[in-house]
């Protein structure tokens, strides 16, 4: 009797594991750890998140996706050679795959990189929206990795190149911006032009090595405003803004 009892309990926590999988995980879920770096609690587990499309294979490289989940439950990144072509920006979709930490980034992969996520288009055309965040809650960590996020503050340069690094600073601390060569921003005769002023900066954002930083997709995601840095402080431009 007793044995029956303990194999019907090991059935039970089984389904109990199965079901909590098949429910699915919000973003914030898998960015749970202390700053949202990796690894997550789900570290190597199978989860299934929906969430739409705002980065497309090919824009950072050609195995990342970025998807934002809907209620502001953050982002996730999606890394499958296999979904170029597949998905777009503006689809919604959920993604069942296995969860990985690459430098500090939380992924979704398809079985470690083996075979292709599952995914599932729910629908096309849904609009995303850029959250604004600190500059410094962005730097320190924060569970909206992988969302498409954006700073204000005072753009600076740190090393150029094919991809190139800037800082953008609104007094709290800076947080990094890194330009992606393959995106094609014209950072020599658009962003280099901006150095010292106020911009708004949005993209993809992600934990890289215990710190977040900030990818623009393009050089429509890099703002310069209206307002010259050296005329006004930070607080009397959020006040305009």
């Amino acid at each position: 009797m007793k044995r029956m009892l303990t194999i019907s309990l090991f059935t039970a926590m089984a389904i109990l594991a199965m079901a909590s999988l098949a429910f699915g995980q919000t973003c914030q879920d898998l960015h749970d750890s202390a700053n949202g770096c990796g690894p997550s609690s789900f570290d190597t587990q199978t989860v299934t998140v929906t969430g739409v499309v705002y980065v497309e294979n090919g824009v950072y490289n050609g195995g990342s996706v970025y998807i934002q989940c809907p209620g502001g439950s953050g982002g996730i990144t999606i890394f499958d050679y296999d979904l170029a072509g597949v998905v777009s920006n503006g689809d919604e979709i959920s993604v069942t795959g296995v969860v990985d930490d690459y430098n500090g980034e939380i992924e979704i992969i398809g079985n470690y990189g083996a075979d292709p996520a599952s995914v599932t288009i729910n629908s096309n055309g849904n609009p995303v929206a850029a959250t604004a965040i600190g500059t410094a809650d962005l730097a320190d960590g924060t569970n909206l990795f992988g969302d498409y996020l954006e700073v204000t503050g005072t753009l600076a340069l740190v090393s150029s190149g094919f991809n190139s690094t800037y800082t953008v600073d609104d007094g709290s601390g800076p947080v990094t911006v890194y330009v992606d060569g393959t995106t094609g921003i014209d950072t020599a005769g658009h962003v280099d032009n901006f150095l010292g002023d106020i911009v708004t900066v949005r993209g993809a954002s992600k934990c890289y090595n215990g710190s977040g930083e900030l990818l623009p997709r393009n050089d429509a995601d890099v703002i310069l405003t209206a307002v010259p840095a050296p005329s006004v402080s930070w607080g009397s431009m959020k006040a305009q803004y």
